[in-house]
């Protein structure tokens, strides 16, 4: 009788833990989510104030996105090792020095070196939220975290265009990134009210894997990204260079299938040795992991598919101002507000493998597909 009423309190206090923790793991997340959402809003101020083209600014999105989709596994496997918790409140400082550098950025090289800095923090930043709400939440509890993680990120996205826009119209471009100057500093004091986690020096990095899965990604999203602009087959005027008149975007993209290929057979013999792969071979070889992860790449696919093509109905796209992209971007956010509660309503319906489908929500790989019809 006794047993049962401590199993009974435990269960309630798991139930009720406070939810401090989550503003900043969702603080965390939006961060990340403004700043790479501000970056098209300000492409046109940034050009007009580095005295580039569209396409050198371009860059600094580019890598801040390849950085994230490359390294997010290294970012799990230093979580891992170090503790979530001080991996998180480290990275969140690294983030600040690079939007620090972004707002004072006199050119534009230095702007794709702070976007560059903040792909990498973002990165390490990814992984430790959920493993933050994994170690301050539990049941359902947590499985409501999740949800609300992914709320985060659609909010930060409507706040983005929204202030962005703003910002951008009547001020400047700079005083957008600015905000999140301070924002990260609130998150880097909020962390220490973050439960401690052990760290795991056991765990050991497998290095070439590393560097096969990141270029892999790299490769794929880059050669996607540029198809349209390099040409789909033969090379076109705009390729920086060709491979007996082939484009090179395929190119990139078949290298990059072969190393992921290459990526999975190390693994397999990383695991059949006895070592620590970087990536759990149940992820991907289970039918709930690969089927969560066939879902997840369709949900995000279908989700920048609607953002490109909602862009791309309105006149007003090509040259707009920043107050014409704010406008133009209202259409948006109710997709955007409805993905976060997409998130939610799918990750209650799994509450119960809440521990196992983790790993599903922070793969920010994007959808390379939607670029195929970019507009240059």
């Amino acid at each position: 009788m006794t047993m049962a009423s401590a199993t009974t309190v435990h269960s309630v206090e798991e139930e009720n833990a406070s939810w401090v923790p989550m503003i900043t793991i969702a603080l965390g997340q939006m961060i990340m989510s403004f700043n790479v959402a501000s970056l098209p809003v300000a492409l046109g101020g940034m050009v007009n104030s580095f005295g580039v083209p569209p396409t050198t600014v371009a860059t600094g999105i580019v890598a801040y996105s390849m950085l994230v989709a490359g390294f997010v596994m290294l970012g799990a496997k230093l979580t891992q090792r170090y503790g979530a918790t001080h991996v998180f409140r480290v990275a969140v400082a690294v983030f600040g020095v690079a939007q620090t550098l972004m707002t004072f950025s006199p050119n534009a090289e230095l702007m794709i070196t702070a976007q560059s800095l903040s792909g990498a923090a973002g990165a390490v930043i990814v992984p430790s939220l959920v493993a933050l709400i994994a170690e301050n939440y539990k049941g359902r509890q947590q499985a409501t975290a999740v949800g609300a993680l992914g709320s985060a990120r659609a909010a930060a996205g409507v706040l983005a265009f929204v202030i962005g826009g703003t910002l951008g119209t009547f001020i400047g471009w700079r005083p957008a990134f600015g905000i999140l100057i301070a924002v990260s500093a609130v998150v880097f004091l909020l962390s220490f009210r973050l439960k401690p986690d052990e760290a795991r020096p056991e765990v050991r990095i497998d290095f070439v894997g590393v560097i096969l899965a990141a270029a892999a990604i790299i490769l794929i999203s880059f050669g996607f990204n540029n198809l349209n602009r390099w040409g789909l087959g033969l090379a076109g005027p705009n390729a920086p260079f060709d491979l007996f008149g082939v484009s090179p975007a395929p190119i990139m993209i078949v290298m990059g299938i072969v190393l992921g290929q290459g990526f999975l057979s190390w693994t397999h013999r990383q695991q059949a040795a006895g070592k620590t792969p970087l990536l759990a071979l149940e992820v991907i070889d289970s039918p709930q992991g690969a089927g969560g992860g066939v879902c997840d790449v369709c949900c995000r696919s279908a989700g920048s598919d609607a953002q490109f093509l909602g862009s791309i109905i309105h006149p007003d796209r090509a040259g707009a101002h920043a107050a014409g992209d704010n406008n133009r971007h209202d259409a948006l956010q109710p997709h955007r507000l409805l993905r976060g509660d997409a998130d939610r309503a799918i990750l209650w319906s799994v509450h119960a493998e809440a521990d196992r489908t983790l790993w599903l929500h922070p793969l920010h790989c994007g959808a390379p597909l939607a670029r195929l019809c970019r507009e240059e």
